[in-house]
Protein backbone atom coordinates (compact mmCIF):
# COMPACT_ATOMS: atom_id res chain seq x y z
CA UNK A 1 0.00 0.00 0.00
CA UNK A 2 2.94 2.69 0.80
CA UNK A 3 4.14 1.72 -2.77
CA UNK A 4 0.76 3.07 -4.08
CA UNK A 5 0.77 6.38 -2.09
CA UNK A 6 4.15 6.64 -3.30
CA UNK A 7 3.88 5.95 -7.16
CA UNK A 8 0.12 8.25 -7.01
CA UNK A 9 2.44 11.07 -4.96
CA UNK A 10 5.27 11.18 -7.76
CA UNK A 11 2.42 11.01 -10.64
CA UNK A 12 0.80 13.75 -8.39
CA UNK A 13 3.44 16.00 -8.79
CA UNK A 14 3.96 15.80 -12.52
CA UNK A 15 0.52 16.55 -12.99
CA UNK A 16 0.44 19.49 -10.67
CA UNK A 17 3.73 20.86 -12.54
CA UNK A 18 2.36 20.25 -15.69
CA UNK A 19 -0.98 22.25 -14.76
CA UNK A 20 -3.40 19.29 -15.15
CA UNK A 21 -6.09 20.17 -12.71
CA UNK A 22 -7.89 16.69 -13.82
CA UNK A 23 -4.82 14.82 -13.16
CA UNK A 24 -4.10 16.16 -9.90
CA UNK A 25 -7.47 15.88 -8.87
CA UNK A 26 -7.47 12.14 -10.16
CA UNK A 27 -3.82 11.13 -7.99
CA UNK A 28 -5.39 12.74 -4.73
CA UNK A 29 -8.29 10.29 -5.31
CA UNK A 30 -6.21 7.92 -6.08
CA UNK A 31 -4.09 8.47 -2.97
CA UNK A 32 -7.24 8.79 -0.43
CA UNK A 33 -8.18 5.27 -1.52
CA UNK A 34 -5.32 4.27 -1.12
CA UNK A 35 -4.88 5.53 2.12
CA UNK A 36 -8.04 4.44 3.06
CA UNK A 37 -7.52 1.16 2.59
CA UNK A 38 -4.52 1.62 5.26
CA UNK A 39 -6.89 2.54 7.88
CA UNK A 40 -5.16 6.19 7.76
CA UNK A 41 -8.40 7.95 7.49
CA UNK A 42 -7.51 11.60 8.43
CA UNK A 43 -5.34 11.40 5.46
CA UNK A 44 -7.06 9.58 3.06
CA UNK A 45 -10.17 12.64 4.01
CA UNK A 46 -7.98 15.27 3.50
CA UNK A 47 -7.02 13.70 0.30
CA UNK A 48 -9.98 13.02 -0.68
CA UNK A 49 -11.69 16.04 -0.12
CA UNK A 50 -8.89 17.65 -2.18
CA UNK A 51 -10.10 15.89 -5.46
CA UNK A 52 -13.64 16.75 -4.59
CA UNK A 53 -13.01 20.25 -4.32
CA UNK A 54 -11.09 20.42 -7.43
CA UNK A 55 -13.53 18.08 -9.57
CA UNK A 56 -15.55 20.47 -8.48
CA UNK A 57 -14.26 23.32 -9.54
CA UNK A 58 -13.99 21.42 -12.92
CA UNK A 59 -17.77 21.64 -12.91
CA UNK A 60 -17.45 17.35 -13.13
CA UNK A 61 -20.39 16.73 -11.15
CA UNK A 62 -19.58 12.51 -12.26
CA UNK A 63 -16.37 12.62 -10.69
CA UNK A 64 -17.11 15.02 -7.50
CA UNK A 65 -20.04 12.60 -6.78
CA UNK A 66 -17.48 8.87 -6.70
CA UNK A 67 -15.25 10.70 -4.59
CA UNK A 68 -18.17 11.65 -2.15
CA UNK A 69 -18.70 7.88 -1.83
CA UNK A 70 -15.38 7.56 -0.81
CA UNK A 71 -15.72 10.13 2.14
CA UNK A 72 -18.98 8.87 2.97
CA UNK A 73 -16.89 5.51 3.78
CA UNK A 74 -14.65 7.38 6.01
CA UNK A 75 -17.18 9.23 7.93
CA UNK A 76 -19.26 6.13 9.12
CA UNK A 77 -15.87 4.45 10.08
CA UNK A 78 -15.80 7.56 12.44
CA UNK A 79 -19.47 7.14 13.89
CA UNK A 80 -21.15 9.71 11.70
CA UNK A 81 -23.89 7.69 10.27
CA UNK A 82 -26.13 10.17 9.30
CA UNK A 83 -23.67 12.72 7.68
CA UNK A 84 -22.57 9.64 5.77
CA UNK A 85 -25.82 8.92 4.82
CA UNK A 86 -26.56 12.86 3.73
CA UNK A 87 -23.71 12.53 1.76
CA UNK A 88 -24.28 8.88 -0.19
CA UNK A 89 -27.58 10.47 -1.14
CA UNK A 90 -26.29 13.42 -3.20
CA UNK A 91 -23.83 11.16 -4.67
CA UNK A 92 -26.29 8.84 -5.93
CA UNK A 93 -28.58 11.49 -6.91
CA UNK A 94 -25.89 12.49 -9.65
CA UNK A 95 -24.35 9.04 -10.67
CA UNK A 96 -28.01 7.76 -11.00
CA UNK A 97 -28.47 10.68 -14.36
CA UNK A 98 -25.62 9.24 -15.67
CA UNK A 99 -27.46 5.52 -16.66
CA UNK A 100 -24.36 3.83 -15.61
CA UNK A 101 -25.19 0.60 -14.01
CA UNK A 102 -21.61 0.00 -12.42
CA UNK A 103 -21.99 3.59 -10.83
CA UNK A 104 -25.32 3.17 -8.90
CA UNK A 105 -24.30 -0.72 -7.77
CA UNK A 106 -20.93 1.34 -6.51
CA UNK A 107 -23.72 3.83 -4.12
CA UNK A 108 -25.42 0.85 -3.07
CA UNK A 109 -21.99 -0.45 -2.19
CA UNK A 110 -20.99 2.47 -0.45
CA UNK A 111 -24.38 2.24 1.62
CA UNK A 112 -23.75 -1.71 2.34
CA UNK A 113 -20.55 -0.18 4.06
CA UNK A 114 -22.20 2.35 6.13
CA UNK A 115 -24.70 0.42 7.28
CA UNK A 116 -21.62 -1.92 8.15
CA UNK A 117 -20.83 0.72 10.14
CA UNK A 118 -23.79 0.85 12.40
CA UNK A 119 -23.88 -2.68 12.78
CA UNK A 120 -26.95 -3.06 10.64
CA UNK A 121 -26.47 -6.61 9.09
CA UNK A 122 -29.88 -6.40 7.34
CA UNK A 123 -29.81 -3.29 5.46
CA UNK A 124 -25.34 -4.55 4.24
CA UNK A 125 -26.92 -7.66 2.82
CA UNK A 126 -29.89 -5.92 1.37
CA UNK A 127 -27.83 -3.24 -0.49
CA UNK A 128 -25.28 -5.97 -1.59
CA UNK A 129 -27.76 -8.03 -3.05
CA UNK A 130 -28.74 -4.75 -5.30
CA UNK A 131 -25.29 -3.93 -6.48
CA UNK A 132 -24.86 -7.49 -7.17
CA UNK A 133 -28.35 -7.56 -9.60
CA UNK A 134 -26.49 -4.50 -11.07
CA UNK A 135 -22.99 -5.94 -11.45
CA UNK A 136 -24.27 -9.32 -12.94
CA UNK A 137 -25.85 -6.95 -16.08
CA UNK A 138 -22.60 -5.54 -16.83
CA UNK A 139 -19.89 -8.04 -15.67
CA UNK A 140 -16.38 -7.48 -14.05
CA UNK A 141 -14.16 -8.17 -10.88
CA UNK A 142 -17.08 -6.50 -8.76
CA UNK A 143 -19.19 -9.26 -9.24
CA UNK A 144 -17.54 -12.40 -7.47
CA UNK A 145 -16.23 -9.69 -4.75
CA UNK A 146 -19.80 -8.42 -3.84
CA UNK A 147 -21.06 -12.18 -4.11
CA UNK A 148 -19.07 -13.74 -1.67
CA UNK A 149 -18.98 -11.00 0.64
CA UNK A 150 -23.04 -11.55 0.06
CA UNK A 151 -22.40 -14.72 0.69
CA UNK A 152 -20.65 -14.73 3.74
CA UNK A 153 -22.98 -12.41 5.73
CA UNK A 154 -25.87 -14.75 4.63
CA UNK A 155 -24.00 -17.68 5.89
CA UNK A 156 -23.35 -16.07 9.38
CA UNK A 157 -27.31 -15.42 9.35
CA UNK A 158 -28.19 -18.88 8.93
CA UNK A 159 -25.51 -19.93 12.08
CA UNK A 160 -27.07 -17.41 14.24
CA UNK A 161 -30.48 -17.92 13.39
CA UNK A 162 -31.10 -14.14 12.77
CA UNK A 163 -34.65 -12.77 12.25
CA UNK A 164 -35.46 -11.54 8.96
CA UNK A 165 -35.59 -7.65 9.02
CA UNK A 166 -38.45 -5.52 9.79
CA UNK A 167 -40.52 -3.68 6.64
CA UNK A 168 -39.76 -0.25 7.96
CA UNK A 169 -36.32 2.07 7.85
CA UNK A 170 -34.00 1.99 10.53
CA UNK A 171 -32.94 4.60 11.96
CA UNK A 172 -29.03 4.78 12.51
CA UNK A 173 -27.58 6.13 15.71
CA UNK A 174 -27.05 9.56 14.74
CA UNK A 175 -30.24 10.38 13.05
CA UNK A 176 -30.12 8.92 9.85
CA UNK A 177 -32.19 5.69 7.75
CA UNK A 178 -31.77 2.94 6.13
CA UNK A 179 -34.44 2.29 3.72
CA UNK A 180 -35.33 -1.36 3.21
CA UNK A 181 -34.48 -2.43 -0.13
CA UNK A 182 -34.08 -5.54 -2.30
CA UNK A 183 -33.38 -9.13 -0.62
CA UNK A 184 -35.60 -8.44 2.21
CA UNK A 185 -38.07 -6.44 0.69
CA UNK A 186 -39.27 -8.68 -2.21
CA UNK A 187 -38.38 -5.94 -5.27
CA UNK A 188 -38.08 -7.00 -8.29
CA UNK A 189 -35.05 -8.13 -9.81
CA UNK A 190 -32.74 -5.28 -11.39
CA UNK A 191 -35.11 -2.65 -9.66
CA UNK A 192 -33.53 -0.21 -7.57
CA UNK A 193 -35.49 1.40 -5.08
CA UNK A 194 -34.82 4.80 -2.44
CA UNK A 195 -31.83 3.13 -0.54
CA UNK A 196 -31.59 5.95 2.22
CA UNK A 197 -33.01 9.14 3.00
CA UNK A 198 -31.52 11.45 6.08
CA UNK A 199 -33.92 11.61 9.18
CA UNK A 200 -36.15 14.29 10.83
CA UNK A 201 -34.37 17.75 11.18
CA UNK A 202 -31.20 16.31 9.56
CA UNK A 203 -28.45 18.88 7.49
CA UNK A 204 -26.99 18.78 5.28
CA UNK A 205 -15.01 4.15 -8.39
CA UNK A 206 -13.67 4.36 -12.18
CA UNK A 207 -15.82 3.25 -14.58
CA UNK A 208 -17.32 4.16 -17.96
CA UNK A 209 -21.22 4.11 -17.46
CA UNK A 210 -22.31 0.32 -18.83
CA UNK A 211 -19.13 -1.13 -18.83
CA UNK A 212 -16.74 -2.57 -15.85
CA UNK A 213 -14.21 -0.07 -14.01
CA UNK A 214 -10.69 -0.74 -14.94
Amino acid sequence: MDAAVTFFSESLEMERELGIDRGVAQRHRRIGEALATAGRDSEATRHLELAREIFGGLGDEKDEAKVMVGLARLEARGGAIGSALRRLERARAVLAASGSMVYEADVLVGFADVAECDDDAPAVRRYLAEALQLYEQVGGPQVERVRSRLGRLRAHRAEVGEAPAAEHPRVSRDGGEFQPVGEDRGDAPGTVTDHARPGPGADGADGEPGKPRE
